[in-house]
């Protein structure tokens, strides 16, 4: 994401805090990705993928596709 020039957030979050983040959570869980500012994208992977995706790092062909599909999982 530094090659990108982008900003992210990441934090320990006080109780009352995370159940607050917890409440609109999508799922119900804990990480999501705000994208945006509207559209939570919820668990790791999907994340990483989204990002491989949004950022051309997700590989242009199939066999390249797998193993960056493969480093996530």
């Amino acid at each position: 994401l530094e090659f990108y020039n982008l900003t992210i957030f990441v934090s320990v979050l006080e109780l009352n805090i995370y159940l607050a983040f917890y409440k609109d959570s999508p799922l119900g869980q804990l990480p999501y990705l705000t994208v945006d500012g509207s559209l939570k994208i919820p668990q790791s992977l999907a994340i990483a993928r989204f990002l491989a995706r949004r950022f051309n790092l997700a590989g242009q062909n199939e066999i390249e596709q797998v193993q960056s599909d493969a480093v996530v999982d």
